[in-house]
């Protein structure tokens, strides 16, 4: 009995270590995205109006990577094209590039080894549209740009 209850004891210690990693990692993803979230223009022509984060972990291939990811609702009384342009301006200045530029109405950029951004004119998904912020932001602005700011570790090249 004295040998079973040692046995469960550090089967238990074990399982728990195995979690750390995964927590401090996703810890570490969720320090990174509320520091990009902090740095991102959100006074004058703009204003933040709804903020949604989660973080999640995935293993393809043998390899883990572990996101901290935010959907933003960003209002303005700019037009849409010229919102989404001034804004994307802006994010240059702080060291973001242009990864992805094929369409007029959204762009993808990236900063650092991190970071991803994807930012569009439109309708936002369903999780943003049901959110109360959102609904008072549309009758207030009449332009929203949805984001969606990704930290990633490793790294965006690795996952």
């Amino acid at each position: 009995m004295k040998w079973l209850l040692v046995f469960l004891t550090a089967l238990l210690l074990c399982g728990i270590s195995s979690c750390a990693p995964s927590r401090q990692m996703l810890q570490q993803a969720r320090s990174g995205l509320d520091t990009t979230i902090a740095q991102l223009p959100g006074s004058g022509e703009f204003a933040i109006v709804t903020i949604l984060r989660g973080e999640s972990a995935s293993t393809d291939y043998g390899r883990t990577c572990y996101y901290a990811q935010a959907y933003i609702a960003v209002g303005t009384f700019l037009p849409g094209r010229e919102a989404l342009a001034a804004y994307v301006h802006e994010l240059s200045l702080q060291g973001w590039t242009v990864a992805q530029d094929e369409y007029e109405d959204a762009k993808v950029l990236v900063r650092g080894e991190h970071e991803r951004l994807s930012i569009e004119l439109g309708a936002p998904g369903w999780i943003v549209e049901r959110e109360e912020s959102y609904q008072r932001a549309r009758e207030v602005y009449p332009t929203i740009l949805n984001i969606v700011v990704t930290y990633i570790l490793p790294g965006r090249e690795n996952c």
